[in-house]
């Protein structure tokens, strides 16, 4: 939730996962009564099924969800497995892939919302540069005072009149 609520915060700043969690109540019980109109729902992206090697990140993150998966009483197929020599093959139902790869998804929109607050920042950035009329190479020479000890004085700010 805290993951989600990160977000959604992105969207609307200031909402807190009491919010979310009262945005978001409607679905969750549906999610819970008939997953598989909630997973039509998802884009297609989302719902793509996972080719990868077992060295790609995103088997990690679907391990992340191990919990949560296990969680949902009943509405996931169980694994169904044949041993190939030292290996076990795994097969998963298409709601158990889904659901693996909802944490990697959740991951790129956070990636995402990070980036976008980083363009946001260095726009800010050099709308500031501009304002006060100094080279680019000026403002790269703007440091803090070298008796600075890391205590809070090693930041400089910088106003605009």
């Amino acid at each position: 939730m805290k993951r989600l609520t990160n977000v959604y915060q992105w969207l609307k700043p200031g909402i807190n996962e009491c919010d979310v969690f009262e945005m978001q109540r409607d679905n969750l019980f549906n999610l819970a009564q008939k997953p598989e109109n909630w997973i039509v729902s998802l884009p297609q992206a989302i719902r793509i099924p996972k080719v990868t090697s077992q060295t790609n990140v995103l088997n990690g993150f679907a391990k992340q969800s191990k919990k949560f998966i296990g969680a949902i009483p009943g509405k996931i197929s169980k694994f169904s497995g044949s041993k190939m020599g030292s290996q076990e093959a795994v097969t998963q139902s298409p709601e158990m892939e889904i659901y693996g790869h909802l944490p990697a998804i959740l991951g790129l929109m956070e990636s995402m919302v990070e980036n976008e607050n980083r363009l946001a920042m260095y726009e800010s950035e050099l709308a500031m540069i501009h304002r006060s009329g100094m080279s680019f190479q000026d403002w790269r020479q703007l440091a803090p005072p070298p008796t600075a000890q890391g205590n809070g004085t090693d930041l400089i700010y910088v106003t605009v009149s």
